[in-house]
């Protein structure tokens, strides 16, 4: 490489370079594709991907996808990051920080989540990232097929995907603790890949990402505008008799009684740690995750559809408290130095004055 790559932060506008940046994903990540996603017309304006181009080839990359959080009842812009990488020949040379701190610097103090895989779990922390565990959920729930089934979805149809994305901007959040709006798109990215679960329309404005197998029915994702009659739609949704129910996401506000399970094991979900302490009235669910993958699309951040959604970017309550206690454990010991420093210098002063008297 005898010239130094140039950055480009692509736009949905930018179609003449979307086929390099497709062959730089199919490069680097080989179980994912944009090429459908964006034959679907699924790149918009939320989407920007910070590309280092070299010889008109995309050689390292970090993508940034706008995410309409809603964080303890709050709602705040955030992003989702996603694509991270460099081309395997060009790997070494610090052209993925490259792109990652030019994504940084557009994003400023917006809350930022991703996803990592095994292989690049010590890249983050170099960007301040901290791993945040994610909580798996379920519930006892005895039910049987109903006489009729919602029909199951096929985004590659237009019609039925214009109809989906019409339903997610209008959906209500699953969490209003960590939870997004709007977020269709990323749903539509997952079902591109085959990585949703069977998507089914229960009716115009309430469309479910859900999947039985072993008696076991795994919400993964919900978008609904308003209440669900739960017990009626499950009979719906299942083909067979079930004994539980699993969520990709935290599910309090229409199942408060469902149990953590445990800890995904492979979440790799990622915040950065100097989110997590500036703004502490808005980030603490970012602290230990709680929120259900919903808020992170199962593998892909807030809201979200997939094989492991909203789950991942869940948070369990018990990390949360655990992380406040520590946070209020460090002021007390920090306040309580500062006290004993601070008395110490007034005895002293107090003495100096007396030597200083005694001396006149």
């Amino acid at each position: 490489m005898n010239t130094a790559p140039s950055l480009r932060v692509l736009t949905h506008r930018d179609t003449d370079l979307h086929a390099a940046y497709c062959d730089y994903v199919a490069q680097v990540f080989t179980q994912a594709d944009f090429r459908r996603w964006c034959e679907w017309g699924q790149w918009s304006e939320d989407y920007l991907a910070f590309c280092l181009f070299h010889d008109g080839r995309v050689v390292a990359n970090v993508s940034a996808m706008r995410m309409r959080l809603v964080i303890e009842g709050a709602q705040v812009d955030g992003w989702q990051f996603g694509a991270v990488g460099c081309l395997p020949e060009l790997r070494g040379r610090g052209l993925a920080r490259a792109a990652m701190q030019a994504a940084l610097a557009h994003c400023g103090d917006a809350p930022i989540l991703l996803f990592a895989n095994e292989r690049v779990l010590d890249f983050y922390p170099r960007f301040g990232f901290a791993p945040a565990p994610q909580s798996l959920f379920a519930l006892d729930w005895l039910a049987h097929p109903g006489p009729t089934q919602a029909p199951v979805l096929d985004l590659a149809d237009p019609s039925g995907r214009a109809a989906f994305l019409r339903a997610a901007a209008s959906a209500r959040p699953v969490s209003q603790r960590f939870g997004a709006r709007d977020y269709g798109r990323i749903a539509t990215w997952y079902a591109a890949n085959g990585y949703a679960s069977p998507l089914r329309r229960l009716d115009e404005d309430v469309w479910v990402f859900a999947q039985t197998e072993d008696a076991v029915l795994t919400i993964e994702d919900v978008f609904a505008a308003a209440p669900v009659d739960w017990p009626a739609a499950i009979e719906r949704l299942i083909d067979q008799p079930i004994r539980e129910l699993r969520f990709g996401f935290t599910p309090q506000r229409d199942w408060p009684q469902a149990r953590v399970l445990g800890e995904e094991a492979d979440a790799g979900l990622f915040v950065p740690i100097w989110r997590q302490s500036r703004c502490r009235a808005d980030f603490r669910c970012w602290r230990g995750p709680e929120s259900g993958r919903r808020a992170g699309c199962r593998g892909r951040g807030p809201g979200g559809c997939g094989r492991r959604g909203n789950r991942r970017a869940g948070r369990s309550d018990r990390g949360e408290a655990l992380a406040g206690l520590l946070f209020v454990l460090l002021g007390a010991l920090f306040l309580h130095g500062l006290c004993r420093f601070l008395l110490g210098f007034l005895l002293a002063v107090h003495a100096l004055a007396h030597d200083v008297f005694l001396a006149g």
